[in-house]
């Protein structure tokens, strides 16, 4: 353990450092130090901050120190990284809430580290006992994630087409707007969007602009967007380079978590096709989004080309938009998150299953089972209730998992008792 603790102690720390350190845009701090769930996203921002330093505590409890050791260290730690947040690091905002955060990360790894014997090595009643509270914790994840997943709009009116003061992280759209529709009704400026909240509350909605775009580079531009009266984005429908992107607001945002971000690729035209970074005046862009149940179909077309459009779904995999911002390193690796979310969990499962089930060829094809039928009917039931789906890349994530849990428990050498 204290091999792995040389190993794991730095590449934690520089971690924690890449992830704290970084500078941001300068400007005036937006939270005050002691607010505990800042902002919108001030949920996902704790959950990431808890599982910041996660391995931090867990390489403290390989290094065997002490626990009440292992949380003064987390404390000074995350009080170092506030400080320097706070006068050295430019567009950063310290706050109590990151500190309280960062120290139960560290105390959770240590504790997960510490019980090392248990996780790994179970006896079979141990196990037995594993297997149960993990998928009664898998199964609420799924249902939380489906709940989460549901759209959500607030009570209207909102504001329509004006970006707030600050903290929005769009910018204005830079080309020329054409037109916008809602549901075949022009949007405005001002104070609106009944039909936003009624399409969104039933599940049906349609949404559409025509633009001749611009490429400034860096955040999203918005063509059509709702913010309720305490600046909540409620619907953003915009371009970001060469994107189509869309969200809307769902219960997870009621938790101040993040929500799924649905983005068409590849929509409007190269940037060197366009002089000086503008569209000509004789070559104007539709875009479309409609909202149909669990579904978002997404659609562009230049006059006299063909549409490019996709359906995208809202999948029981997309819970981890929750908590991952959507940045273009998480957009890359999307389908892989989307199959740690729904397929990782599953791996401990069958991991356990095996070591609570008789030894021998026998015991693993029990265990398999168990696991495949129980993973299934967890799904199933889930998908059927809330009108979300599972991908084929999480179907054979899942079996993987359930495959590689089954093999590692029969590798592993079980207490007699």
């Amino acid at each position: 353990s204290r091999s792995l603790a040389l190993l794991f102690l730095p590449a934690a720390l520089a971690a924690i450092a890449l992830a704290t350190l970084t500078p941001g845009e300068p400007g005036p701090h937006v939270f005050p130090l002691t607010c505990l769930v800042c902002g919108p996203a001030g949920g996902a921002d704790v959950a990431r901050n808890v599982l910041l330093f996660l391995p931090f505590g867990a390489a403290l409890a390989l290094r065997s120190t002490r626990l009440r050791t292992a949380l003064a260290l987390s404390l000074a730690l995350t009080l170092l990284v506030e400080s320097a947040q706070l006068w050295v690091v430019p567009g950063r905002d310290p706050t109590l809430s990151d500190v309280l955060a960062n120290t139960l990360g560290g105390l959770l790894g240590y504790l997960i580290a510490a019980h090392a014997p248990l996780w790994l090595q179970p006896t079979r009643r141990q196990a037995r006992r594993l297997v149960t509270a993990g998928a009664l914790l898998w199964l609420a994840q799924l249902a939380l994630t489906a709940a989460g997943l549901q759209w959500a709009p607030p009570p209207a009116p909102y504001v329509e087409n004006v970006l707030p003061p600050v903290g929005a992280q769009m910018r204005a759209f830079e080309g020329e707007l054409l037109g916008r529709w809602v549901d075949g009704t022009p949007s405005g400026t001002g104070f609106g969007g009944a039909a936003v909240e009624a399409g969104l509350a039933r599940g049906q909605l349609a949404v559409r602009a025509t633009v001749r775009p611009a490429y400034p580079p860096g955040m999203l531009r918005p063509l059509v967007v709702y913010f309720s009266r305490a600046w909540e984005p409620v619907l953003v429908f915009g371009q970001q380079g060469r994107d189509l992107v869309f969200r809307a607001r769902t219960r997870s945002q009621e938790a101040h978590l993040g929500g799924p971000t649905f983005r068409l690729a590849d929509v409007f035209p190269p940037l060197d096709s366009l002089p000086g970074g503008r569209s000509s005046g004789d070559d104007p862009i539709t875009v479309a989004a409609s909202v149909d149940g669990p579904a978002v179909r997404l659609s562009g077309s230049v006059r006299g080309a063909a549409a490019r459009a996709a359906t995208l779904e809202r999948r029981l995999s997309l819970g981890w938009a929750f908590v991952v911002p959507d940045l273009a390193p998480a957009r890359r690796i999307g389908p892989l998150l989307g199959a740690l979310w729904l397929a990782g969990p599953l791996l401990p499962l069958a991991f356990w299953a095996r070591q609570a089930a008789p030894p021998g060829p026998r015991g693993a094809l029990i265990g398999a089972i168990a696991t495949a039928v129980g993973a299934a009917a967890a799904v199933w039931g889930v998908s059927a209730a809330t009108g979300l789906t599972v991908g084929a890349t999480e179907t054979v994530a899942a079996a993987l998992a359930i495959l590689l849990g089954i093999v590692l428990g029969a590798r592993r050498r079980r207490p007699a008792t």
